[in-house]
């Protein structure tokens, strides 16, 4: 999965701004006051964010990278369901920033009703691959009902609905990609 940041068009048409398209344009104080991130030592989309920021400027001027965004009036949130449910203006909560850190899938999520066309779109150049999982660890005080947990969640019943429901996860991808790695044996 990539996690790149997602912006609302309309904004920028309504504040005669281009939309951004860098890592650099986000660090412009017309937009770094407009963007919401994620921490990324408490939830895995910051992290997988953060790291695609040390990719492109290098481990020893990210951080400075991160506290230009700060200055600039970015918000950082502790995770993604506060950054995209409340703060970003797309999302369930309306809220305040016009861009967001999320999913490169989330514009799918603002397609209009006759598919011609969506409010959002991904910056693909700020991306940054993040595998999600799950596994039952070695020495665990409960193996079987983890694996228990594994199966359900590789069933059709439960990995179907998730990707009919997450579009951010294409129908049977858990249950390839797990079964692929040799890692799980699903009952069934």
């Amino acid at each position: 999965m990539t996690w790149p940041s997602t912006s609302t068009k309309p904004t920028f048409a309504s504040h005669n701004l281009a939309e951004p398209k860098t890592f650099e344009d986000l660090a412009k104080p017309e937009y770094a006051k407009l963007l919401v991130a994620i921490n990324p030592t408490t939830s895995t989309p910051g992290l997988a964010w953060m790291l695609a920021t040390v990719g492109h400027f290098g481990a020893d001027k990210f951080s400075d990278y991160w506290k230009t965004l700060v200055k600039g009036g970015a918000k950082i949130t502790s995770g993604w369901t506060e950054a995209y449910n409340t703060d970003f203006s797309a999302g369930e909560g309306k809220g305040a920033y016009p861009i967001v850190v999320s999913y490169a899938s989330s514009p799918s999520y603002t397609v209009s009703k006759d598919g011609a066309s969506t409010t959002t779109a991904a910056l693909l150049d700020t991306a940054f691959r993040q595998v999600e999982y799950a596994g039952v660890l070695k020495g665990a005080a409960n193996p079987a009902g983890g694996q228990a947990f594994i199966n359900w969640m590789l069933s059709k019943r439960c990995a179907g609905r998730h990707s009919q429901e997450d579009v951010h996860v294409p129908g049977g991808l858990i249950r390839a990609a797990a079964r692929g790695a040799g890692q799980v044996r699903p009952a069934g």
